[in-house]
């Protein structure tokens, strides 16, 4: 049986998954194996920039957590040595473990929960291919700025063709 000491550790690494999935809201569960410090350190560093984090825990521990908190479907997922990135923005988490999964091909995107709903691998691997959520306004701003753009240079060519032919 089990120390004491092991059993609140454990409990408190179960507290953790879910304090964390709590505060940001969506998980993605990834494969890490072969993955360089250096590179782990670049991920850390990137996904923080999203404001999200990825953290390693034992399988047996994160499916007490998840069954705690009702999440269901991950057990295939939960297999070999996995990682979990939390993040508030989902595609923002997802874009910056698929860059480095191209980077480093140590990376294998599994499973995620996102906005409350179970999101498979295959699914993921499309939505890191999506662009953000800031490449999409940007694309909208563009998209509705182009009217009163065509109407401006019309208008000037317009305007030029008058002076040449007034002179």
């Amino acid at each position: 049986m089990a120390s004491e000491k092991v059993l609140q550790e454990k409990s408190k690494i179960i507290e953790d998954i879910k304090k964390n999935y709590d505060e940001f809201g969506n998980l993605l569960i990834f494969t890490y194996q072969g993955l360089r410090d250096a590179d782990a350190k670049e991920i850390r560093r990137e996904l923080k920039a999203v404001e999200a984090t990825y953290k390693i825990y034992k399988n047996t521990l994160v499916r007490r957590a998840f069954n705690d908190m009702k999440l269901d479907g991950f057990d295939e997922s939960l297999v070999g040595p996995t990682a979990i990135a939390f993040g508030k923005d989902p595609l923002s988490m997802i874009k910056v473990i698929a860059k480095a999964n191209k980077k480093s091909k140590h990376i294998d995107i599994r499973e995620a929960y996102l906005n409350g709903e179970l999101v498979l691998a295959d699914k993921v691997k499309v939505l890191a291919t999506m662009p953000s959520r800031e490449e999409l306004l940007t694309m909208l701003a563009a998209q509705l700025m182009a009217p009163a753009r065509e109407l401006a240079l019309g208008l000037n060519m317009l305007c030029e063709k008058k002076e040449e032919e007034s002179k």
